[in-house]
């Protein structure tokens, strides 16, 4: 197995940011047992974006989607499949609230398809993950929010002198 990878984080704009990730790789397979010698490769590949938006009045909006090609794993093809999933969500009271809503996996389309032809070995599987859910979340963030204080340093007297010609 090799391949490579790649992330990135956007800002469309200011109200729409992403993180992005690519991954291409490469699935070799080699055997030779009692029974035979195979071999099982494939170049894949995987995406994944995560989307916020923010709508304005304290609501925003999530959009998440991942993609899976065709794929090996030993003797056995995977099918490609996919995903999509939603959120919406309003915060208040100076952002101490957030309601949110979500909806994971919108088509039911997590569905894995395996294929697998090994000598007199013909296998089709479908595993159906019912991952469709609809979750409600309620969020409320206590006390102040923590604050950065910037560190001093042995060198700081030194350096209020230099500009301070003193």
């Amino acid at each position: 197995n090799y391949g490579i990878s790649f992330t990135g984080q956007t800002n469309y704009f200011n109200w729409w940011t992403a993180t992005n990730f690519a991954n291409v790789y490469n699935n070799i397979y080699r055997g030779d047992g009692e029974i035979g010698a195979f071999e099982n490769a494939q170049v894949s590949f995987s995406l994944n974006t995560q989307n916020s938006f923010k709508l304005g009045g304290g609501y925003g909006m999530e959009l998440n989607a991942y993609f899976n090609s065709k794929s090996v794993y030993g003797i056995s093809t995977e099918k490609a499949y996919y995903s999509v999933s939603a959120a919406f969500q309003k915060s208040f009271l100076k952002e101490k609230v957030t309601f949110k809503l979500l909806v994971n996996d919108i088509f039911q389309s997590s569905q894995y398809k395996h294929i697998t032809r090994y000598q007199n070995i013909d296998m089709n599987s479908h595993v159906n993950v019912d991952g469709r859910r609809i979750m409600l979340s309620f969020s409320y963030r206590f006390g102040n929010p923590f604050k950065i204080n910037e560190r001093k340093k042995g060198n700081d007297d030194i350096q209020n002198r230099i500009k301070g010609g003193g």
